[in-house]
């Protein structure tokens, strides 16, 4: 098992089962760490470590979205059959995850109780635009008004130019990712949506089209909140994950 993946991670001995989170574009693991403060887990919990960032910073970058998940699958094989599982993506984590239950089907591995996509449309619609057509100030604009990062953190320089440098990374990845090529997939797991009940309106109807893509049950579940409403209130939202795991042990 490759050590690097995860960051901040809790397993639990004799838990019910294993939450997988995976960060938003220009985020890392860190951006979970706070959510193990006053949270009496149930079940393991593991934020994930994208390569190129913190300590993974020396790391090959993946390619691709796809090749991230491959590469993940392939070194996180054992411990996705452990145990019941949930894969939890927030915005451009929802791509990972989805493609990670992708390769997880076509070779014949144990499944997730649930894909849950957090603040995210389908993988048929592109959600961010393309880095490589914007000025850095277009970049910040962007990212400000989509709720990405607050302006008062350009003035922290250091900071904002690695950040800066992580989201480049990203968006190139959303800007190549086979978004056509996704129209006919499903996935045999159930696939929840986690949206805040204040993001914006037209991302909270894309992400009800996450319903085409599984044979199984599709669930939007609601929060307070714009499009970081996992920052408000964490205990809530690793309640209902963990939820989700302990139901699927009834089944």
């Amino acid at each position: 098992m490759a050590e690097n993946w995860f960051r901040y991670e809790q397993p639990i001995e004799g838990s019910s089962g294993n939450i997988f989170l995976f960060p938003h574009a220009g985020s890392s693991a860190s951006f979970f760490a706070s959510w193990k403060k006053g949270t009496n887990h149930k079940c393991g919990f593991f934020p994930v470590q994208y390569p190129g960032r913190e300590n993974r910073r020396k790391d090959t970058i993946s390619p691709s979205i796809k090749e991230l998940a491959k590469a993940f699958v392939k070194d996180e094989s054992e411990l996705l059959t452990k145990k019941p599982f949930v894969l939890f993506g927030h915005c451009m984590g929802a791509l990972i995850c989805w493609e990670i239950a992708l390769e997880l089907q076509r070779k014949g591995m144990k499944m997730p109780c649930a894909v849950v996509v957090s603040s995210s449309a389908s993988p048929t619609e592109r959600a961010i635009e393309k880095a490589d057509d914007m000025s850095r100030d277009e970049i910040v604009d962007y990212l400000c008004r989509m709720g990405f990062i607050d302006r008062s953190i350009t003035e922290e320089k250091e900071f904002f130019e690695y950040y800066l440098s992580l989201m480049k990374i990203d968006m190139m990845w959303l800007k190549i990712y086979d978004y056509e090529g996704q129209r006919e997939k499903k996935i045999n797991c159930s696939i929840y949506s986690f949206n805040g009940r204040d993001d914006d309106k037209k991302l909270l109807n894309q992400s009800l089209e996450w319903g085409k893509f599984t044979q199984n049950n599709f669930t939007q579940k609601l929060f307070c909140g714009g499009h970081f409403y996992l920052s408000d209130d964490p205990n809530e939202v690793v309640t209902s994950l963990e939820e989700i795991i302990l139901k699927s042990e009834k089944q």
